[in-house]
């Protein structure tokens, strides 16, 4: 028997169906990408909503203190001017008119109160006050006793803005020397100037710069969210989807040929890089083991013809050896038949019987033995179940 001679034959790869093909995938497959860009827009939505809460309400405190402020240097500008307008009272001796004062100080706008409240040395120096130029609550006390106070109230109309600002005698008091005309020890008080100011017309204010800030931040945030749902679709939204769309297609279609363009350097441009490395690895295994199944499948198929010739060449030598068996065991029937009628077989004594029965016995053994032979040959050399020879 002949050994096969098996050769694999090199593989042709531009006949293979597993060579790199990019294709841009199918529009038509369902994407998976919403919640990606949901949480991300919500996240901003979030952070853009809690920055613009925190701008406002400080912006609101900042203008809110930025105007107390500025009132209350205004409503001191107003207490100064009263002080200024009673010492040129005092020194054009006009004092008899001082109740115009107040309401000229009245007439400037949002001003709810203007009085002076006289000390008692003042009192004790030229005599009993008016009622409306007493102290009235603690306010005008604590000034009285050199303590400037402003404090804001809360009214059914509003805020108010109350000021009292104590005013000392000496040389130089807003330019005029006091101790002309009272004789006080100097650092003296010889009394205080009481402005009431309406903060409501300025809250007013207040709020609807607010409110005005507050329509162009939220026309600010659409129009920022807008933006951003755009570039989080181009940037984000799309090439998810590309590459969703291109797997889910290899999935149904079993198609490792397709490939995802790459732009660009960033996280989702390297995932396509590495799934067209992983399609092209997995291609070339794919090729690998088709060719080995190929020259897998050559080699059986060159076996098996060789087992079928082989068996055929068996099955036929069997044929002729039992042929022959038959043939010589005939053979030897007719030449004892012969021997038994031959008459001068008789005279020629035993040794030509017995030479006739050892041939005999050697026509039958012969077959035998090369029926054996031919059996051992096909089980290799080895001992028959039935018999006892090798």
């Amino acid at each position: 028997m002949q050994r096969a001679q098996v050769s694999f034959p090199a593989v042709d790869k531009a006949a293979n169906p597993y060579t790199k093909k990019t294709e841009t995938p199918s529009k038509s497959i369902a994407f998976c990408t919403g919640t990606i860009t949901s949480r991300i827009l919500a996240f901003a939505a979030g952070l853009f909503l809690v920055i613009l809460t925190a701008s406002q309400i400080h912006a609101h405190f900042a203008q809110k203190n930025l105007a107390e402020e500025f009132v209350g240097n205004q409503v001191g500008g107003v207490a100064d001017t009263y002080f200024d307008g009673l010492n040129k009272l005092m020194l054009t001796g006009a004092m008899a008119t001082r109740d115009e004062l107040p309401l000229q100080i009245k007439q400037q706008p949002n001003v709810l109160e203007a009085r002076v409240i006289r000390s008692d040395a003042v009192i004790g120096q030229y005599g009993p006050a008016d009622a409306r130029e007493m102290a009235a609550d603690d306010l005008d006390r604590d000034a009285l006793k050199g303590k400037e106070t402003a404090r804001i109230e809360e009214t059914p109309q509003g805020r108010r803005l109350t000021l009292v600002r104590p005013f000392r005698a000496s040389e130089k008091t807003r330019g005029v020397d006091c101790m002309g005309c009272h004789s006080v020890p100097t650092g003296t008080v010889l009394g205080a100037v009481r402005i009431s100011y309406d903060l409501a017309p300025v809250d007013v204010r207040i709020r609807n710069a607010g409110l005005i800030s507050l329509g162009i931040h939220g026309v600010l945030f659409f129009f920022g969210m807008a933006l951003l749902i755009l570039a989080l679709r181009r940037t984000v939204a799309a090439p998810i989807n590309r590459l969703t769309a291109l797997m889910t297609r290899v999935e149904q279609e079993s198609d490792l040929n397709l490939r995802i363009p790459v732009d660009g350097r960033d996280e989702i441009a390297c995932a396509a890089h590495a799934f067209n490395t992983m399609m092209e690895r997995f291609a070339d295994i794919i090729r690998q083991v088709g060719g080995a199944t190929h020259h897998l499948s050559q080699v059986a198929s060159h076996l098996v013809m060789v087992t079928t010739r082989t068996q055929a060449g068996v099955d036929k030598q069997l044929v002729d050896t039992e042929q022959l068996v038959a043939t010589l065991t005939q053979l030897a029937g007719s030449v004892q038949e012969v021997a038994h009628n031959n008459p001068g077989s008789g005279r020629r004594g035993p040794p030509s019987r017995q030479r006739c029965e050892g041939r005999d016995e050697n026509l039958h053994l012969r077959p035998r033995r090369h029926l054996r032979h031919v059996r051992s040959t096909e089980t290799g050399g080895k001992r028959h179940p039935a018999s006892g020879y090798r």
